[in-house]
């Protein structure tokens, strides 16, 4: 089964941090660690300098399009969030599924594209976010 190894670290001015999902494994270096993730899995990266954030959720798999920093191999992006305000939302939204009883590893990429649109609007309100469930493509 393919994994993606994703860096885990913290300098002074600049940390990458996994901020959804559970690593199957982690292995400690002198950079940080690196974190293992299966084939499908569902994540949120985020990269944080200063008080700048900007948060990327995107499914691992074996022939990925998307490259990000600090990722590999390639994996799907599915939703960028580049603002503190924006993760924060997407996080919510993430949050708000959970309570839900839904899992979000198991909606359809669809999903998440369309997410991106509401993340970065003006006026949000999760409860849009949850409409986008109402549409099967």
């Amino acid at each position: 089964m393919a994994t993606t190894k994703i860096q885990i670290h913290h300098e002074q001015d600049i940390s990458y941090d996994i901020l959804y999902e559970i690593p199957v494994e982690k292995m400690n270096h002198a950079a940080g660690c690196t974190a293992v993730f299966n084939e499908n899995s569902l994540v949120v990266y985020c990269i944080s300098k200063g008080r700048r954030q900007r948060a990327f959720l995107f499914r691992t798999c074996s022939n990925g399009c998307d490259s990000i920093p600090g990722i590999y191999p390639a994996v799907i992006l599915l939703t960028e969030a580049s603002s503190r305000e924006k993760v924060s939302r997407l996080l919510a939204v993430l949050k708000s599924l959970s309570h839900k009883n839904l899992d979000p590893s198991k909606l359809d990429d669809n999903f998440f594209i369309r997410l991106n649109t509401i993340i970065d609007n003006r006026i949000f309100r999760i409860r849009d976010a949850l409409n986008l469930l109402k549409h099967k493509n």
